[in-house]
């Protein structure tokens, strides 16, 4: 009875101390579970339209408006075509009135009509104008020869306002023509279609238009220089293009 009774006291104990164990034990902590946060959605990237660059409208070309004009001094000759070995269709007195249709290549001459019905080409020089002539269109002449030559310095640059002759045989029955180079430093003579056999283009002066002179009229720098070369000889119907280097 006695061995009983300490066995039970034993297990008493036993039970005791390990409950106070449990009960000093500390509450363990709950770990929080971190689920991972949502990613921000894509961002999708709508580009804003880029305007389109208008289109820029094609101008609209003016269309020529025919002027009228007077002749400058008495005898102005009216010629078939624009060249001076042309027929003269007349001969008119200063202040005739004309109206102007076009020019030529060049713009040397000057197309031309009037009410009295008379109608053909003017030396440009030889007109009154308000308007500028060389801002009027091109009209090719028909019929014609065209004798055609450039005249430009060493680096390409045209040299304008430099006058030649071009003539056949010997004075008092020389044929001449002549023509002046233009702000591209070509120059323009008409021909007859008749006109064949050996002509001397040559070249006879300055004007004082040039891009070579001042406004004084006097060669900028204080030397014009000369075309090389001076003259050439050429066989018509048929020839090269004239080439003069400015030196």
């Amino acid at each position: 009875m006695r061995a009983l009774f300490r066995t039970g006291f034993l297990l008493l104990l036993l039970l005791l101390f390990t409950g106070c164990n449990a009960l000093n034990q500390p509450t363990p902590t709950p770990t929080e579970t971190l689920l991972p946060s949502p990613l921000p959605p894509t961002a999708t990237f709508t580009p804003s339209p880029t305007p389109l660059p208008s289109a820029t409208p094609t101008p609209t070309a003016t269309p020529f408006a025919p002027f009228e004009v007077r002749t400058a001094v008495d005898w102005v000759n009216v010629r078939s075509n624009p060249g001076y070995l042309f027929t003269v269709q007349a001969s008119v007195r200063k202040g005739t009135v004309f109206t102007v249709r076009g020019k030529s290549p060049g713009g040397e001459w000057i197309r031309v009509e009037n009410d009295k019905g008379i109608s053909g080409w003017i030396f440009a020089q030889l007109l009154e104008s308000a308007v500028d002539l060389q801002a009027v269109p091109v009209i090719q002449p028909e019929e014609v020869v065209t004798v055609m030559g450039r005249v430009a310095d060493r680096t390409g640059k045209p040299i304008s306002g430099i006058q030649f002759k071009i003539t056949q045989g010997e004075a008092p029955n020389q044929l001449r023509t002549d023509a002046m180079t233009d702000p591209e430093g070509v120059f323009y003579a008409f021909m007859p279609r008749s006109a064949r056999g050996d002509w001397v283009v040559e070249y006879t002066a300055i004007a004082c238009t040039s891009n070579l002179m001042d406004e004084k009229c006097n060669c900028i720098g204080g030397a014009c220089g000369s075309p090389d070369p001076t003259k050439v000889t050429i066989n018509l119907p048929d020839f090269p293009a004239l080439v003069f280097e400015w030196k």
